[in-house]
């Protein structure tokens, strides 16, 4: 039964709950202010929890020429309860590439049916568990992307490839200093499919991505 008001949210909660514990090491390397995966972490900042549509692996930072992400066909949205302006697209490596920044042109559909070439910078070395947003255009919305381009060789072959996500919730996390209580605990609700495949990501606030911890909790309406 879906929950619909208040009664029927504390009843989920008070019958039917899951409690998400997690704890994540801190990956270093990173980028004060940059986005980072921890998804392959055994953060100070903002800790944002998503549900992956669709990722690929693989892309080679030595290659010039066109790299195939085989996204298929166009998303279909809702993706497993996703709204189509919700979803965010990004690159994310699973090893460093090389030492000379390039760009990444980035060949997407939107959901209007229209294409185009979006432009991402690549750092110098960027490193294993770097996000970098692909931004739409203006009043756009992708729905896939088939080909990465960089403009030269990284000098290292590294890997990385294009995940698409919807984010379900968010939360800051901050240091408690001193005598100051502890913020109160609030309750975020966010429908999360049966077959959703989590995965978190954290806001960096210096070079790595900190040690963070905490608990999500599930509720069956």
């Amino acid at each position: 039964m879906a929950i619909a008001d208040q009664n029927g949210l504390i009843a989920a909660r008070t019958n039917k709950t899951q409690g998400i514990s997690f704890q994540r090491a801190a990956i270093g390397n990173q980028t004060a202010g940059g986005l980072c995966s921890l998804w392959r972490s055994t953060a100070a900042g903002k800790v944002a929890l998503y549900d992956r549509l669709f990722h690929i692996g693989g892309l080679n930072g030595t290659l010039a020429t066109a790299q195939a992400v085989q996204s298929q066909t166009v998303l279909t949205f809702p993706v497993r309860g996703a709204i189509a302006d919700e979803s965010e697209w990004f690159l994310e490596w699973y090893a460093d590439t090389g030492a000379t920044g390039v760009t990444a042109t980035c060949a997407v559909t939107y959901t209007d049916t229209t294409t185009a070439n979006v432009t991402v910078a690549l750092p110098a070395t960027t490193r294993a568990g770097r996000l970098l947003p692909i931004v739409p255009g203006q009043g756009k919305v992708i729905a896939s992307l088939q080909t990465v381009t960089l403009s030269a060789t990284t000098g290292a072959a590294g890997n990385f490839g294009v995940t698409c996500c919807d984010r379900l919730a968010g939360c800051s996390a901050t240091i408690i200093t001193a005598n100051i209580p502890a913020p109160a605990r609030e309750a975020v609700l966010h429908e999360v499919p049966n077959d959703a495949c989590l995965m978190q990501i954290v806001e960096c606030s210096t070079t790595t991505s900190g040690d963070v911890r905490g608990e999500y909790t599930l509720i069956q309406g």
